[in-house]
């Protein structure tokens, strides 16, 4: 513990923060055109970039929105799976103009834990995220997985899902499942690489 501990308090970096918006998925049962009212956002989602709103704000203006939001119904109204920082656009530009009012989006049938995988693989798919990120991605996708009781060896039907190699996915699992709080905070603030983090939390935890 104490050479995790020693690696943070080493760490004399701003603190970063990331931000992931979702990009373009290949779901969608069918298309409708919903007002923004009845769109609620994912609490799973991250914090969105007001920077890139922006930049969506104005792009939708000149282009329009070039790609459908994709949501679920839930309880007669519809949840974000991707495409929140294009409907944070589209609210910023419905107080201008109320034609932004409503959008057409895509809209699947998922349940809450092919919702939640969905949202994994938007994100490992079209964002540039951390290492960490990537590793808490990797790490609860096993774990929905497990709940879907999924056939097969999980860490080949991840790197199947994700385009990754099975040997990258068991590097980021050995992380997520043995590290110390202390050392993945050590990998987020990026003190440590990955496979640093690999090396340190294969150790017993008291020598982490």
């Amino acid at each position: 513990m104490d050479l995790a501990k020693s690696l943070i308090s080493q760490h004399q970096s701003a603190q970063k923060t990331t931000y992931t918006d979702i990009g373009k998925t290949f779901l969608g049962d069918k298309i409708m055109n919903i007002s923004l009212e009845n769109i609620i956002c994912n609490p799973k989602n991250r914090e969105i970039n007001l920077e890139k709103v922006q930049e969506y704000k104005a792009s939708i203006r000149e282009l329009g929105l070039i790609e459908d939001p994709v949501v679920m119904e839930v309880d007669d109204r519809y949840m974000l799976l991707s495409g929140h920082h294009r409907i944070a656009a589209c609210r910023l530009l419905a107080e201008e103009d109320p034609k932004y009012q409503i959008v057409r989006c895509k809209v699947v049938e998922k349940d809450d834990l092919d919702a939640e995988l969905v949202l994994i693989h938007s994100n490992m798919k079209n964002n540039p995220l951390t290492s960490y990120e990537k590793m808490m991605a990797i790490g609860r996708e096993e774990e929905l997985l497990k709940l879907k009781e999924e056939k097969g060896t999980l860490r080949n039907v991840i790197a199947k899902n994700m385009g990754l190699k099975a040997s990258q996915v068991q590097t980021n699992l050995t992380v997520y499942k043995k590290a110390i709080p202390e050392l993945k905070e050590a990998l987020k603030e990026e003190v440590v690489t990955l496979e640093m983090a690999r090396n340190i939390a294969v150790l017993p935890i008291d020598e982490q």
